[in-house]
């Protein structure tokens, strides 16, 4: 029962690993380069992650509240949710930037404020230094394929899993049958092949099913159990499962007592927020400061554009 488990587990785990080398993921936002680049670099989940902090950050709103030489301060928001708003700091030379929501710190990929402003800058490819090696597709094995990667003999005697093999025979029979079609000889080859192949089975499925027959030669039933008057007939419940059902119940009391306290907690960071500062609103500290900037003046979106030229004139901003 243990070894299965551990087979299975393994079986998995190679099958994972090839679709991650060998795989594509769909791209919801197409001839994107920014989300190419982390196709390319980054494993399926984890460029399943960074494409949804990508899509979440197109719908937010932003800001430019300061411009040094080549420093650029953004506030972040989403409209209607974000009561605190995030401030990204953008340097137009290399490409670096910082957030005050952390999430590259914490989790190795970047938040959807820094993606905002990476996308209104036209950023073509992430930057080196935000790229964690333990995310990428070469986190195995740098510059080397999945097919030459030499699994550790296992007491089960199984190393690719049954798909990978699968492939992989199917093209080598497929090259072999394409380079015999037309020689007689190698077909006959080919068909002996085919034959001795076929009787070796025959022969370990025999082999087989005596084992099991063996083994099943007495069958134990099940002890018969009567249902008292008035009780249904239904399955027993294992303890396993009273104690899942007893977790599910906790969980989904616990996430209903969240959301509530989250919503009081809202309401009252709102009306705080009027408070301190009726006609603006409050950002996130950035580097050197330990207290929340608060904004005064009705918040502006700044979107850059490009109107097309009349004639005899060129390109206006």
């Amino acid at each position: 029962m243990f070894g299965d488990v551990v087979e299975e587990w393994r079986s998995e785990e190679n099958g994972q690993d090839f679709r991650c080398s060998e795989g594509t993921v769909e791209m919801v936002l197409l001839q994107d380069s920014l989300l190419t680049h982390a196709r390319d670099v980054y494993t399926l989940e984890i460029f399943k992650l960074f494409q949804e902090q990508y899509l979440k950050g197109m719908s937010h709103f932003f800001k430019l509240v300061t411009q040094n030489c080549h420093d650029c301060v953004y506030h972040v928001w989403l409209d209607g949710v974000d009561l605190i708003r995030h401030s990204v700091t953008f340097n137009a030379n290399d490409n670096t930037v910082t957030c005050t929501c952390k999430m590259f710190s914490e989790v190795g990929i970047l938040c959807r404020h820094i993606l905002r402003i990476y996308n209104i800058h036209c950023v073509k490819c992430i930057p080196r230094d935000y790229i964690m090696s333990r995310w990428t597709k070469g986190a195995i094995l740098p510059n080397m394929s999945l097919s030459h990667i030499e699994a550790p003999d296992t007491l089960f005697g199984k190393i690719l899993e049954d798909s990978v093999w699968r492939v992989q025979m199917t093209r080598k029979f497929n090259t072999i049958l394409a380079s015999s079609a037309s020689i007689p000889e190698a077909r006959q080859v080919c068909e002996q092949g085919y034959d001795s192949i076929k009787n070796f089975l025959d022969i370990q499925k025999r082999r087989t099913a005596g084992d099991e027959s063996a083994s099943e030669s007495r069958t134990i039933l099940d002890p018969p159990r009567s249902v008292p008057k008035g009780q249904r007939n239904t399955r027993k419940k294992s303890i396993v499962e009273k104690q899942c059902k007893i977790v599910k119940s906790r969980r989904s009391k616990s996430q209903q007592v969240s959301s509530n306290s989250k919503l009081v907690a809202q309401s009252v960071v709102q009306e705080t927020v009027n408070c301190m500062v009726p006609h603006g609103y409050l950002a996130h500290p950035v580097h050197g400061m330990t207290s929340l900037m608060p904004m005064f003046g009705s918040p502006q979106v700044f979107t850059p554009y490009f109107l097309h030229p009349n004639v005899g004139n060129e390109m206006q901003i």
